[in-house]
C-alpha cells in the first residue's frame, strides 16, 4: 500500500493541529489567565451570596450589582 503525496500532507497537518490543540489546552491548565476567574464586572465566578441590604436575604453577587447598576 503506497501512500500519496495527498495522504501524507493531511497526516501532517492533522498531527499539527492536534499538536496545537494538546498545547493550548496545556497552557489554560499551566497558566491559569486571569480572565478565567472572573466576569464582566469583577465578580469571582464562584463567590459566596451576599446579604442584600434592603430585603436581608442571601442573593447572588452579580444580581446585587446589577440591582444598583440600574439594569
Amino acid at each position: 500500500m503506497s501512500k500519496s503525496r495527498s495522504h501524507v500532507f493531511m497526516l501532517t497537518l492533522s498531527m499539527a493541529v492536534t499538536a496545537l490543540t494538546f498545547a493550548s489546552i496545556g497552557y489554560i491548565f499551566i497558566s491559569q489567565p486571569e480572565y478565567l476567574h472572573k466576569d464582566r464586572e469583577g465578580v469571582h465566578y464562584f463567590s459566596p451570596r451576599v446579604i442584600n441590604p434592603e430585603s436581608g436575604e442571601a442573593i447572588p453577587m452579580n444580581e446585587l450589582i446589577h440591582h444598583f447598576k440600574g439594569e
